[in-house]
């Protein structure tokens, strides 16, 4: 990891992104409450300019354009979600064309590849996409977003064997960090939700070329951007009696949003460290399966939005 924030793709990336950050920053001073829900798409199109070497940048890695459409198709689907105010189904309906143009047009075909990653890269997209938007949304008031998806990414690096790419969503993952603490200013928005998770199965699928259980890991780090909302909707049907109130005050949040980042630390560290460490991926699912029943038992008992939150 050390290695990685000295390298060349971690500076830039992080200085493109803090370009970013001020423009997403700016948006959120016009916006209610002082909140803007766009920061993802600012980080998507960071890595991009990163990875393409635009204006003062050297290029690090070409982009194939495919990806660049899909990523695009994501964005689309993601402001249809919206302006309509789409249930998860729908958003899953959306984000799945552009899952698609990343897992089946972009070059992941074996023999490169174990023929089970495009399918994993698009329907991983698609439903990882919609999962990280209704996580995104529904605590947006903490922006606990960014900070999960932060996490997430730092999990990705740290398992990948290559990492010429994730270098780049590493760096700019730290204005991430900015935009939610220690006022929370910006969330993802569905936009950026489903941009940045295409985006970061993609670059697993890239870098995890040569230790495929790496990539099955890399889903895994998402953690509980993933598990939150099946656990928010699971616990009134398992416990209808259950009564636990939002927190309210400043200290209630803050112990929150530690509970939620400890959390994620704890499931993408073994999705990274132990899943994402074995070679082929089948060994890598089978040891994320039971770690995301217990994810989605704790997800269960995890203290609620401030209000119900039934669309993405």
């Amino acid at each position: 990891m050390i290695h990685l924030i000295h390298g060349r793709g971690f500076s830039e990336g992080l200085l493109t992104s803090a370009l970013a950050c001020g423009l997403v920053l700016l948006v959120g001073m016009f916006t209610v409450r002082g909140r803007a829900s766009v920061a993802g798409v600012p980080f998507v199109v960071a890595c991009i300019v990163t990875f393409e070497g635009f204006g003062p940048f050297a290029e690090i890695a070409r982009v194939p354009t495919r990806v660049l459409i899909g990523l695009a198709a994501l964005v689309a689907g993601g402001l249809a979600v919206r302006l309509a105010a789409l249930p998860f189904g729908g958003a899953v309906l959306l984000f799945l064309p552009g899952g698609l143009v990343l897992g089946y047009g972009t070059g992941l075909a074996a023999p490169g590849w174990p023929a089970w990653v495009q399918p994993l890269v698009a329907i991983g997209t698609a439903v990882g996409g919609a999962l990280v938007a209704d996580t995104d949304r529904a605590r947006r008031h903490v922006s606990l977003g960014p900070i999960l998806l932060a996490v997430a990414i730092a999990g990705v690096a740290a398992t990948v064997p290559d990492t010429e790419h994730i270098a780049v969503l590493l760096g700019a993952a730290v204005p991430l960090l900015v935009w939610a603490f220690p006022m929370p200013v910006a969330s993802l928005g569905p936009e950026g939700a489903a941009a940045a998770t295409g985006l970061l199965l993609w670059v697993a699928a890239i870098d995890g070329r040569g230790r495929p259980g790496s990539i099955v890991g890399a889903l895994g780090c998402l953690g509980l951007l993933l598990v939150e909302p099946i656990g928010r909707r699971l616990a009134p049907s398992l416990d209808p009696r259950r009564h636990v109130r939002p927190p309210h005050s400043a200290g209630e949040v803050l112990a929150m949003v530690a509970l939620f980042v400890g959390l994620q630390l704890v499931l993408t560290g073994y999705a990274s460290r132990i899943a994402g460490f074995e070679r082929t991926g089948r060994n890598a699912a089978l040891l994320l399966v039971p770690a995301a029943i217990v994810a989605v038992v704790v997800a269960c008992g995890l203290p609620p939005p401030p209000r119900a939150v039934k669309r993405v």
